[in-house]
């Protein structure tokens, strides 16, 4: 099923992917496409300015200027998978990148780096892999566990204050 972010001035649309939309600088939106397709349009809702949709490519990543609609499209070198958190200093953000991982060796990865219980069945996990980032710094873990469980149809609870549930559905 589609679903659509904004940010900004633009709005990105998914259609069947893995991607992140970085729009915490407010003058510049980044959108990289990791895996699928995504459409992205000028936001109905702006006066402004109006640029032709840009459909993205698995590995693009554009850059959107917020203020003149420049566009600046690149191609993001491959990423590694993340299997350990790697210490990081302090003035850098923390960001875990997983390509086709297992969903119980991200959820021991997040264990290990955000200090958290997640309880799950490893077994029923084993077989779902996923592609994809979370920046540790820039959103909470519940977001991002929430997305995963989203994406791949698992059941995400928090049950307490550092403890989370994720089941299949």
């Amino acid at each position: 099923m589609p679903f659509t972010v904004h940010s900004g001035k633009i709005a990105t649309t998914a259609l069947g992917t893995v991607f992140s939309v970085d729009g915490q600088r407010s003058l510049f939106t980044a959108v990289h496409l990791y895996s699928g397709r995504i459409v992205i349009k000028k936001e109905e809702r702006t006066d402004t300015a109006s640029f032709k949709d840009i459909y993205l490519q698995p590995g693009q990543e554009l850059t959107f200027n917020n203020a003149n609609f420049a566009v600046v499209m690149t191609r993001a070198e491959a990423r590694g998978v993340a299997k350990r958190p790697v210490p990081v200093k302090h003035a850098q953000p923390q960001i875990f990148t997983f390509t086709k991982q297992s969903v119980p060796d991200i959820l021991a990865v997040l264990q290990q780096a955000c200090k958290v219980t997640i309880t799950y069945d490893s077994a029923a996990l084993k077989n779902i892999d996923f592609t994809g980032s979370y920046n540790k710094d820039g959103e909470s873990l519940d977001t991002f566990l929430a997305t995963l469980c989203s994406l791949n149809e698992l059941n995400f609870t928090k049950t307490g204050p550092n403890t989370f549930s994720i089941e299949k559905k």
